[in-house]
């Protein structure tokens, strides 16, 4: 286990978002005005010229019918989350930690941004783990660190102990010198029964790793309003269970800083270049 948990600063000043964004990983910005389309524009006025891709915003909130999985609405731009009973009361089970857009691979988004529109009553923190400390607290070899570090840099096994310029693994490396770290990682092409059972094993050591580590990270509870930024190659995020109603807006963002943008069959709602 590893203190990795960031504890995003507060500011309402664009140019200060940017700045902390670029320091942490992540900041919250006291936005004045709350709407879905907000979260997008919140996201450009930091970002600026970088932007190069973005998708509209989703709205995410709890499922209405309890017991159903997870649930995606793409007409609507609509996330429904997994839901139960507590008391007679409607629940939000915990969202584990997770790399935002993984199962993109290398053309995940590099930023990530959500606005709170109604926090729950009870539960519901949110929290970050900053990848590149995580890695770094493996480096000392205590339990097969070492061995765990180098497949998170070349999963493939082509002997690399160093981040390759690549988005297919779990830490690489952007050709602008950008670390980054996801939790998840694509299933493997051509591996045989005994290679995918050491793959296996090491992801769940590092799966199991980022877990111990996230029970001490300090908890982000929002305003309504409050803008969350986060840099996605290298903060890692889940949340907690909650009871109640939870309502947020959420947009992906590819930069002129990331592996790959995505070629995928949404339609995008701002590109340059």
């Amino acid at each position: 286990m590893t203190d990795a948990g960031i504890t995003p600063e507060v500011t309402d000043h664009v140019g200060d978002a940017a700045r902390l964004l670029e320091r942490d990983g992540a900041c919250i910005l006291r936005w004045p005005r709350l709407a879905k389309r907000e979260v997008g524009i919140a996201g450009r006025a930091v970002l600026g010229r970088r932007v190069r891709v973005a998708w509209d915003a989703r709205t995410i909130r709890p499922n209405p019918k309890p017991g159903y999985p997870k649930r995606i609405v793409r007409a609507e731009r609509l996330i429904l989350e997994s839901t139960v009973i507590e008391d007679g009361v409607l629940a939000g089970k915990a969202q584990p930690v997770h790399t935002e857009g993984w199962g993109l691979g290398a053309a995940r988004p590099d930023v990530v941004v959500f606005q709170c529109a109604q926090d729950p009553e009870v539960g519901g923190g949110s929290y970050l783990l900053d990848g590149p400390r995580l890695v770094e607290g493996l480096g000392g070899g205590m339990n097969g660190g070492r061995e765990l570090v180098r497949f998170l840099c070349d999963p493939d096994g082509v002997g690399r102990d160093e981040p390759a310029v690549s988005g297919a693994a779990l830490v690489g490396q952007t050709r602008h010198g950008r670390l980054a770290v996801s939790f998840e990682l694509p299933p493997p092409w051509g591996c045989d029964d005994g290679e995918l059972a050491r793959r296996d094993a090491l992801i769940e050591r590092w799966h199991r790793y980022v877990r111990e580590s996230a029970t001490c990270a300090p908890r982000i509870v929002l305003d309504p309003g409050d803008v969350l930024i986060t840099d996605n190659y290298r903060a890692l995020l889940g949340r907690d269970p909650y009871r109640g109603a939870r309502i947020y807006y959420r947009s992906w963002f590819w930069t002129d800083a990331v592996f790959s943008w995505p070629l995928v069959t949404e339609v995008p709602s701002h590109r340059k270049g």
